[in-house]
């Protein structure tokens, strides 16, 4: 005989009722129940009589949808023109990240068998559920976007869709996408002014490495022109004097003369090697230390002259004045030529110099009382006024010439910063 391995008792449900759903009383009278003909039971209860038929019974299927009958943002009424119960959006500032809700399901039948669940969506993991609290609380909220979600399940434990709300608080300034953005911009605009500042700081030291070096060619092109134009045809003069000495025969007399004039052109050849350089030693760089070696050359140059009243008018104190090697060589040079001109060709009892500095200019006047001149009549070739001049022109300073019956002057002005 042949068995198959089957379960042969059926599957039985068993509900359990109680007064909260509508029963007289919890507590049943021992013995008092009975069961009819037409299979109704009957149980005595001590406050009375309850009858069913088991196949009546049908379980709760009403919906025990929640609403929201609170709003609180910050522990304040929330101000809206729409009640709680029908709002489905809520934003809100950095500032206002406290919420609390209060909610209810109406539940005509069994309502204290009503349960809760809540859940924060992206603050809360799980549902949190509750049978006797009707209310839900979150502090310190970060920012970012939230749905509340709230659910009930009636007394036969069926569930209903949640009730959702949808809820933005908002990030503060600095956490914003435009404020990084505007940040980022910042940044890039710094960097890009930075590199444009470095990039320019950087030509600039080029060009004022090119400029000094270009300065210094200037200047060696003019020490070169300097020895050429004003010791070559002196040295060359000592060399055709010396062999002209060695070569010819000539008598003692004219033979001393020669060597004469070679020691008078060597003399002039040293000084003006000290000129050169005086004008070329850094420590000279003042307008002070020109008025020092200005007022030491001319004296020594007029002290033979016993004749010539000559007279140096300085200031006792002048500024500090840094003049270039070219400054310093053409204003001597200049003031030199004129004490020579006036020495040589004037005729001159009185030579007076005199320098005065106002108005960021250093002004020299050269003046003496001898024979005064045309200067329209004056050949070039005759004296040195377009040396002079052009010397001037060289270092952007003036130059003029007065003359009048008894008198000439000569006015020398250079604008310094």
């Amino acid at each position: 005989m042949h068995f198959e391995n089957k379960n042969i008792f059926p599957t039985l449900v068993f509900n359990n009722y109680t007064s909260k759903d509508g029963l007289p009383d919890d507590e049943f009278n021992s013995g008092a129940f009975h069961k009819g003909k037409s299979g109704t039971f009957y149980f005595g209860t001590i406050k009375g009589l309850v009858w069913f038929k088991p196949d009546k019974i049908q379980p709760d299927s009403s919906i025990a949808k929640p609403i929201i009958t609170e709003l609180l943002v910050n522990d304040q009424r929330w101000d809206s023109s729409t009640a709680p119960a029908y709002l489905q959006t809520l934003r809100l500032s950095p500032s206002q990240n406290n919420l609390f809700v209060q909610f209810r399901s109406i539940e005509m039948l069994n309502a204290p068998l009503v349960q809760y669940a809540y859940k924060l969506e992206g603050w809360d993991e799980n549902w949190i559920y509750s049978k006797i609290i009707n209310q839900a609380r979150y502090n310190n909220l970060l920012p970012g976007s939230y749905t509340l979600k709230i659910k009930a399940a009636n007394g036969s434990g069926i569930w209903s869709e949640p009730t959702t709300i949808h809820i933005y608080i908002k990030p503060p300034f600095r956490k914003t996408w435009w404020f990084y953005t505007l940040v980022g911009v910042s940044i890039l605009a710094l960097v890009f002014f930075v590199n444009k500042w470095l990039l320019q700081q950087k030509l600039k030291d080029q060009l004022r490495e090119l400029e000094k070096q270009k300065a210094i060619e200037k200047e060696r092109n003019r020490i070169s022109k300097d020895m050429h134009d004003e010791m070559g045809s002196d040295l060359t003069r000592i060399s055709l004097m010396s062999e002209l000495i060695l070569t010819q025969q000539k008598a003692e007399e004219e033979i001393k003369k020669d060597v004469g004039n070679i020691s008078s052109t060597a003399r002039k050849l040293v000084e003006t090697m000290s000129e050169i350089v005086w004008a070329l030693n850094p420590k000279n760089d003042t307008l002070e230390n020109l008025l020092a070696y200005v007022r030491e050359q001319t004296l020594n140059y007029f002290e033979p002259f016993g004749n010539i009243r000559y007279k140096i008018c300085f200031p006792d104190s002048v500024p500090d004045i840094k003049l270039t090697n070219e400054q310093r060589r053409n204003l001597y040079l200049v003031i030199k030529e004129a004490m020579n001109n006036a020495l040589k060709h004037s005729a001159a009892t009185e030579i007076h110099l005199q320098m005065n500095f106002t108005n960021n200019k250093i002004c020299f006047s050269i003046t003496d009382n001898g024979c005064s001149f045309d200067v329209q009549k004056i050949k070039i070739a005759s004296n040195g006024l377009i040396n002079m001049k052009k010397r001037m022109e060289e270092i952007g300073a003036s130059f003029a010439l007065h003359t009048k019956p008894g008198q000439t002057q000569i006015d020398i002005c250079l604008l310094v910063s």
